[in-house]
């Protein structure tokens, strides 16, 4: 499936090394820039001529640049949380940033593991890896037995069993163009903007894949491969514990993952196989239809 994208890649484009700032400051317009670029100018020449009159001007360019910056922020933010009251995602994004708690880049150089110091980048990928696979075991070892299996949970008897369907081009070609270009590209290399740029050329290849896949249910080996990058959450930075995983996944595994979910969860819900209690990780559900459901 990536051989497919790669191919159609080398045949229209070529790729470049480019440096990518980060723009964090959205509410800096053409017009305040100059009003900083003037106050920096006022600030040089007060410094190179110690000049009564230089340091008056610089003052009062920079006091009223301030407080135009801090207008044009606080309306940015305004606007933004406004226009994402029902995204809250976005919304608790723009709140951290208010509070200076976006995201950073986390850098670890260090470790501790049992009084023993790990350091190189190689030492401490392989400690946080040893650590974050040996978590689910442990929490599976520390919690009781359950007295009950699957089939308890069942509300009533299925009759029809479980089996996937042919995906049609019209199936991938619509998850291939509802892709969010925002999102990272995993250990492939291949953006999703890429793959959704091409989505017509290459979809009746990965469309082919999809069946084969499903049909042998077999998941490509490749598409496993994930880059595992750690979050730092709060407390001992020397410790593995206080930090969390994220895997970023190939785009194109992503759609086989959505492909085999769209499937499975029609077929649950047509089948009415859920608990009606049952509100984490369902459409249409949440804290607050729990919390209706209380009343």
């Amino acid at each position: 499936m990536e051989k497919c994208v790669y191919y159609y890649r080398r045949q229209t484009c070529s790729l470049i090394t480019c440096k990518v700032r980060s723009q964090h400051t959205p509410w800096l317009t053409s017009k305040i820039k100059k009003l900083m670029s003037h106050r920096d100018y006022l600030k040089h020449k007060e410094i190179r001529t110690k000049s009564r009159y230089f340091y008056e001007a610089y003052k009062i360019a920079r006091n009223k640049t301030n407080k135009i910056v801090e207008k044009a922020k606080s309306r940015h933010f305004q606007h933004t949380i406004n226009n994402n009251s029902n995204n809250l995602k976005q919304l608790w994004k723009s709140v951290n940033l208010i509070r200076g708690k976006g995201s950073k880049t986390t850098n670890v150089s260090t470790l501790k593991i049992d009084e023993e110091t790990i350091t190189g980048y190689k030492n401490i990928a392989e400690a946080f890896n040893s650590f974050f696979v040996s978590v689910g075991p442990s929490l599976s070892e520390s919690l009781p037995e359950s007295q009950k299996g699957y089939s308890d949970y069942v509300q009533h008897h299925i009759h029809n069993t479980f089996s996937f369907s042919e995906v049609s081009e019209n199936d991938t070609l619509k998850l291939l163009c509802g892709l969010k270009e925002s999102k990272a590209a995993g250990p492939d290399k291949i953006n999703a903007k890429l793959i959704k740029d091409s989505a017509e050329v290459i979809c009746p290849t990965l469309t082919k894949n999809f069946n084969r896949s499903l049909q042998q249910g077999i998941f490509p080996e490749e598409l496993k491969t994930a880059f595992v990058s750690v979050i730092y959450k709060n407390g001992d930075k020397s410790d593995c514990s206080n930090y969390r995983p994220i895997s970023i996944l190939s785009t194109i595994a992503k759609i086989l993952e959505k492909t085999v979910y769209n499937q499975l969860m029609s077929y649950i819900n047509e089948n009415n196989i859920l608990s009606g209690n049952q509100f984490g990780f369902r459409k249409s559900h949440s804290t607050v239809t729990s919390l209706l459901n209380l009343r």
